[in-house]
């Protein structure tokens, strides 16, 4: 988690204004920028675990790459700061 907030506070331009910490799905192609995810975007598949950030989010052609995992403790964190 300290290296997550250490790369933010380099490029803050990873800040993004949506993220979606409930999913079922990997993110895909068109989860973009008419979705208003924006490069910096989180996604949590939360039947896997498995957590993205979008590195592009041109209209149809998203770049969503993975970057780790976690656990339902880990996101009731994420999701609720606790």
């Amino acid at each position: 988690m300290a290296h997550d907030v250490r790369l933010l506070a380099r490029h803050p331009d990873l800040l993004a204004e949506r993220h979606n910490l409930a999913a079922t799905t990997a993110p895909g192609a068109t989860d973009d920028e008419n979705s208003h995810y924006g490069r910096g975007s989180i996604w949590v598949n939360q039947a896997t675990g498995a957590v993205y950030m979008c590195m592009d989010s041109t209209t149809g052609a998203a770049v969503w790459e993975p970057i780790g995992g976690i656990d339902n403790s880990m996101l009731w964190a994420i999701t609720f700061g606790g």
